[in-house]
């Protein structure tokens, strides 16, 4: 049985511990761009990166390994076993690495090089720790990096004394409302990681605010800041 304690979290490395000679060497001959892109279940993250995707050839999306059951348009996942993805820790395959909600998610050294054999600015969708991370290691050899945060209201409002329960209102709204069937309980977790990811938005340098069928508008912003 895989016991969680006896691994230090990948999200938690310290870059000198990171084998940068697994990144491809591609990426340190200039030009490349690295785009994170983070938020909370439900503010459209998703509908966002697939709007720049569509306007914009030169960018490809990095996928990303997980343990978590995927649906059919998840095409940015690539679903595994528990013991798979630990085997994939020991042998170091992983950037980074960690637990959100009830699933696994990494980044690979492969996950990268795939994406870099078609486009020179690759996008992200990742969580907070994950994206730090990342961000400390591709700037630490030189590559720009874009790190935004998706809000589901704006950043004034987000900043304000109960900006978090006004955005986790929101989210519960367009949660119910995608009705993807989740029960109760499930529902309230997604809030509780929210609410943890709302409180550290400030930790990206980018926030950017999707309201409620906004996507054109968000993608526009988007775009102003990584293009």
């Amino acid at each position: 049985m895989i016991n969680e304690r006896d691994y230090i979290w990948g999200q938690n490395q310290k870059l000198e511990n990171i084998d940068r000679s697994k990144l491809p060497e591609i990426i340190s001959q200039g030009g490349y761009q690295i785009i994170l892109i983070a938020g909370p279940n439900g503010v459209g993250k998703g509908m966002v990166i697939q709007g720049l995707l569509t306007r914009n050839e030169g960018v490809a999306q990095v996928s990303r390994i997980t343990t978590r059951s995927i649906t059919s348009d998840e095409n940015q996942y690539h679903q595994v076993s528990i013991e798979s993805f630990f085997e994939s820790i020991d042998n170091g395959s992983f950037v980074e690495w960690g637990k959100y909600g009830q699933g696994y998610y990494g980044t690979t050294m492969g996950n990268i090089a795939d994406a870099l054999s078609s486009a020179k600015k690759l996008i992200i969708d990742i969580d907070l720790d994950g994206g730090l991370v990342l961000r400390n290691l591709f700037e630490n050899i030189g590559v720009c990096v874009y790190d935004c945060f998706i809000s589901p209201i704006r950043q004034n409002l987000l900043e304000s004394e109960d900006g978090v329960e006004k955005a986790l209102g929101e989210l519960r709204r367009r949660l119910l409302d995608r009705d993807r069937g989740e029960v109760a309980k499930e529902l309230e977790g997604r809030l509780r990681n929210a609410g943890q990811m709302l409180l550290r938005a400030k930790e990206f340098r980018h926030i950017i605010v999707n309201e409620r069928d906004s996507i054109s508008a968000t993608v526009l912003m988007l775009e102003d800041i990584v293009l």
